[in-house]
């Protein structure tokens, strides 16, 4: 059996080790206005396209659980969408999509081979702006027929501003 002591010692090694892992090339994000998140996204912008897609249903996760939400992850790739979120006595499925360059960032609104979404299939898409630390709570009626949406978080006239930040979304009863 380990020693109080001693497990002290591997966990403050353990977090010193993480620290410096993700002080390089990281930056602090805070528009969230309660605790700053540490960002290791600065230096993973180069990862393979499905790694940064890993990197945003993570990102999804600790938003949504951060708020309230519970949050279910499907078994392996075969489903259309990626988490199952709750609220109360409602269940959405979500697909994560993620921009990593921009302005406009451009979000996809369709899957593999470029086929739309549909409400048999999903009720939101989640876009997360990585530079910009924003989430996109679209319903899957505001994509229409867009396979692509291309997002400015910086003009006034964009179609998506409603949905910037909108999680209150997943707490009414209807996303159409």
């Amino acid at each position: 059996m380990m020693s109080s002591l001693a497990k002290r010692g591997i966990c403050s090694s353990f977090a010193n080790a993480c620290s410096r892992a993700f002080s390089t090339g990281a930056k602090i994000l805070d528009n969230s206005h309660e605790s700053p998140v540490l960002s290791p996204f600065a230096s993973s912008a180069n990862f393979p396209v499905k790694r940064r897609g890993e990197i945003a249903e993570l990102a999804f996760l600790l938003k949504a659980i951060s708020l309230g939400f519970g949050v279910a992850k499907p078994w392996g790739d075969s489903d259309r969408f990626d988490f199952i979120l709750t609220c109360r006595l409602l269940l959405w499925r979500v697909q994560v999509k993620s921009a990593w360059c921009g302005p406009p960032y451009r979000i996809k609104g369709s899957g593999v081979s470029n086929i739309p979404y549909t409400v048999n299939e999903i009720d939101f898409v989640a876009g997360y702006i990585i530079p910009e630390d924003l989430w996109y709570i679209l319903p899957l009626a505001a994509l229409g027929s867009r396979k692509v949406l291309n997002i400015n978080p910086h003009l006034r006239s964009s179609p998506f501003n409603g949905y910037r930040d909108a999680w209150g979304l997943f707490r009414a009863g209807d996303p159409g």
